[in-house]
């Protein structure tokens, strides 16, 4: 029994519920006979007891030549399986080759010390291709290697990207391994499933061993990732050893819920018999948590009231705890991970990045500092206390009370099962840049067209656009040839698998050029905008200087603190290219396409009891105009009359209660007031609300929504009311009430304009406010005219507040839904045509 509940007790801590998990001995088999000698060997020295039950079936099903998925839990050995099949494959066959991929870069290095300790005393060699390699080095360690361990992000933008210069070693592969394959969800998992598919055109037939710990439903999630039916072992198949594990749940809330949360990390530091990891679902919170928790335990000295300190102490390995998240540089990654395990740190913060399965070594107790987005996120981390044969403990803050407050408490929690992943692989955006991809390796690999024919699964609407791009017969659609330009010199590396399709920014600290991580526009905008307080490794740095064209940020150190940008989402539905729609006589929801502009226009800087607030513009030392964030995505749009003032603190409940109900992470989601000219129920200003995708080109996640409204308005009341949030959740019933009165409509198709002759296009009206995108940012501008050329349609701008005027392609300018008025223009005559509204 460890000093947890002793802890608890002296910060006042209550515990509400516990559960104990009883453990459970193995179930043994012996080595299956048809290995290659060396590995029955191997395994037989090793294991004199013989494998457990689920690895012996699950390497006979592979010896078999069968497809496999091992869906048991965390730590029951499901790497054995694998590296005994690639080790297995190379000893039989020298010129065979295995992928193993990995989801994180993390991962790779901790991987890679695995395959080589069992596979090089088999004389198998094994080799790293990550981001971190040398682009010279690459081939030679694919063509000197029987197994590489990969990242998806590495065979999608360089090995596919070369797929002439690499086909001969292509023409080796045997087996490719999808480790933590449940991480491939959302954007990510989509792109994942059509890069599988795009290896698959230029390679022989091979075999699949897909790995993952926490899935719901995994036939059909690994048939959406690779198209293919596989043998799979789950939870009732496994024959591992689990240690008991106990799981205490209690309650951290209301007013100084930061400070107890810090004191409490601060105590397990010091006084916890045992390695602790904790999970949080911020980047920002892991951050700012761990470097409260290095402070002194007096409240006023938190980073949320600040610190006058001038001499800010470097927070550091050794010490008693560190944060971790995605982002940091792979050395800082290396040093806590060793540091965790080495025992040269008490505890980690972190965010889901240490959810996969990276060697930190025994952790003795998991922390969850708030709900869990979703069951399977319990598991897995859950999955990282008592591993081996020691008992484990979890802590569950549960933040939302939604687990405490169940009919059957945290024990029918316990019982629920985990979420399936979703993928969208007819989401026309990522169809495109797939088809992109696919086009250039074909004619450079000499894959076959028509082999993509033999992959079940795949939308109609995707054979025929990649067909147009290997030969080209159809005009592209507006909406996707933006795409194309962006493409066009090279779509492996403009269009990379995760983070959909925005830039990344290197922070560098000045003036020593020290890397401080990276950051998409998305988190930028919201941690590292232009004179925000950024955390990296608890340690604080002032953002100084943006550059855009470069994508760099420069930063200083700087003393602890905290900033809140002064941030305006606004939402532009086209309500005319969308689903599904419902009306009343009080109003009508929506699905559909919208834009989102998310502006930065200032920040507040909060230190002790004062609140300073900062301007961006002229005379600002930090930014001379807004930042701004446009993304072309999908929502959810319904406006009620008048939503009130508390619209959007009860919409917060929403985005949280959906979140929970279909398993999708907060991160994916955003919301904002919409504003239209339009509305579905004729003309008119139109105002209200809206749950969007918050990923570039949207994956029509919040399609669910629209599709349980009623029950998630139901779950978001629970959430107020747990919450103690009144008002939040007297509106949410009287959201309730009129959605209850809403009924499914028919959405008509947009028409294509009636020509009036030949030659006739649509333009941006002079005067008109619009988008100009790039790949690093996007602003607001104003369209002075539209300029005809031979090389195509151009625009003159220039910034809504400048009077500096410049030209661009008319694709990279976007109008903006229900705002931004079109004219028809036609360029054999020079006529000009209004556009109906």
């Amino acid at each position: 029994m460890s000093n947890l509940n002793t802890i608890l007790s002296d910060l006042g801590i209550t515990v509400a519920q516990a559960v104990t998990i009883t453990g459970r001995q193995a179930v043994t088999l012996p080595v299956p006979a048809l290995l290659h000698e060396s590995v029955k060997q191997r395994l037989s020295e090793a294991f004199p007891d013989g494998l457990y039950s689920h690895q012996a079936n699950a390497l006979a099903s592979v010896l078999n030549g069968q497809d496999v998925c091992l869906a048991t839990s965390t730590a029951s050995g499901k790497s054995l399986v694998f590296m005994a099949a690639a080790a297995n494959l190379a000893l039989s066959d020298s010129r065979a080759l295995t992928i193993a991929v990995y989801p994180a870069r993390a991962l790779v290095q901790d991987q890679l010390e695995k395959w080589q300790s069992f596979c090089t005393p088999l004389g198998v060699r094994v080799g790293q291709i990550d981001g971190s390699v040398q682009v010279a080095q690459r081939a030679s360690i694919l063509t000197d290697s029987h197994v590489v361990v990969m990242t998806p992000d590495v065979i999608h933008a360089w090995l596919m990207n070369h797929s002439g210069e690499n086909a001969a070693n292509l023409g080796r592969l045997r087996l490719v391994v999808l480790d933590e394959a449940h991480s491939y969800n959302g954007v990510f998992g989509t792109n994942m499933a059509y890069l599988f598919r795009r290896l698959s055109v230029l390679t022989p037939p091979f075999q699949v061993i897909v790995s993952t710990a926490t899935i719901g439903e995994p036939e059909s999630f690994i048939r959406e990732i690779t198209g293919r039916e596989v043998t799979i072992y789950k939870r009732e198949d496994e024959g591992s050893q689990i240690p008991e594990k106990r799981i205490v749940l209690s309650r951290i809330g209301g007013q100084g819920s930061f400070d107890r949360l810090a004191t409490l990390l601060r105590t397990l530091a010091n006084t916890y018999e045992g390695r602790f990891l904790a999970f949080a679902d911020s980047r920002k919170v892991v951050e700012r948590l761990t470097a409260a928790a290095h402070r002194s335990p007096n409240v006023a000295n938190s980073p949320v009231t600040g610190q006058d300190d001038d001499d800010e102490p470097e927070i550091s390995i050794p010490g008693i705890l560190m944060p971790y998240r995605a982002g940091y540089e792979a050395a800082d990654r290396s040093e806590i991970q060793s540091a965790l395990a080495n025992g040269h740190l008490r505890g980690v913060v972190s965010t889901s990045a240490l959810e996969l399965g990276v060697d930190i070594g025994d952790i003795d107790l998991v922390v969850l500092l708030n709900t869990p987005p979703s069951v399977q996120a319990f598991w897995q981390r859950f999955g990282r206390a008592g591993r081996r044969s020691r008992p484990g403990e979890c802590l569950l803050l549960d933040d939302t009370g939604t687990i405490g407050s169940g009919a059957d408490g945290l024990a029918g929690y316990l019982g629920k099962p985990a979420e399936r992943n979703y993928l969208y692989l007819g989401n026309r955006y990522v169809q495109y840049t797939n088809a992109l991809s696919a086009a250039r390796e074909i004619q450079e690999g000499g894959g076959k067209l028509e082999t993509w024919q033999l992959f079940p699964g795949l939308p109609a609407t995707f054979l025929p656009m990649l067909t147009n791009e290997v030969t080209p017969t159809q005009v592209i659609p507006d909406d996707l040839y933006t795409l194309k330009q962006r493409g066009e010199n090279g779509p492996h590396h403009e269009f990379p698998l995760r983070g959909g399709m925005e830039a990344n920014y290197q922070v560098k600290r000045s003036p020593d050029d020290m890397d401080l991580g990276t950051l998409s526009m998305a988190q930028l905008v919201r941690e590292a905008y232009p004179g925000a307080i950024y955390y990296y490794r608890a340690n604080a740095y002032r953002i100084r200087e943006t550059r855009p064209k470069e994508r760099v940020l420069r930063a200083t150190k700087e003393k602890f603190g905290t900033t809140k940008p002064t941030s305006l989402i606004t939402v532009f539905p086209n309500f005319s290219a969308g689903g599904k729609r419902w009306t009343s006589p009080d109003g009508f929801m929506q699905e559909c396409d919208v834009q989102v502009a998310e502006r930065v226009t200032g920040f507040t800087e909060i230190r002790g009891t004062a609140s300073t607030p900062h301007v961006y513009g002229m005379g600002s030392p930090w930014a001379q105009r807004p930042v701004q964030r446009f993304l072309k995505t999908t929502g959810v749009i319904w406006c009620f009359g008048n939503t009130g003032v508390i619209a959007e603190a009860s919409t917060r409940y929403l985005v949280d209660a959906f979140c929970l109900t279909e398993g999708i992470h907060a991160r994916d989601i955003g919301f904002g007031r919409f504003s239209s000219n339009v509305s579905p129920q004729g003309p008119g200003d139109c105002k209200g609300l809206c749950i969007y995708d918050d990923v570039a080109g949207g994956l029509r996640l919040t399609e669910r929504l629209a599709d349980h409204f009623g029950e998630i308005v139901e779950t978001a009341i629970l959430l107020a009311n747990n919450e103690g949030d009144i008002n939040a959740a007297s509106a949410l019933r009287d959201l309730a009430t009129k959605a209850a009165s809403l009924s499914p409509a028919h959405v008509v198709a947009p028409t294509a304009d009636s020509p009036v002759g030949d030659g006739w296009i649509t333009v941006i009206a002079p005067g008109e406010t619009a988008i100009l995108q790039s790949s690093a940012q996007s602003a607001e501008v104003v369209v002075l005219r539209y300029v005809p050329a031979p090389s195509g349609l151009k625009y003159r701008l220039r910034h809504t507040k400048e009077t500096v005027e410049w030209t661009v392609d008319a694709a990279a300018v976007s109008p903006i839904n229900g705002q931004t008025r079109l004219i028809r223009y036609n360029t054999e005559t020079g006529e000009e045509e209004s556009i109906a509204s």
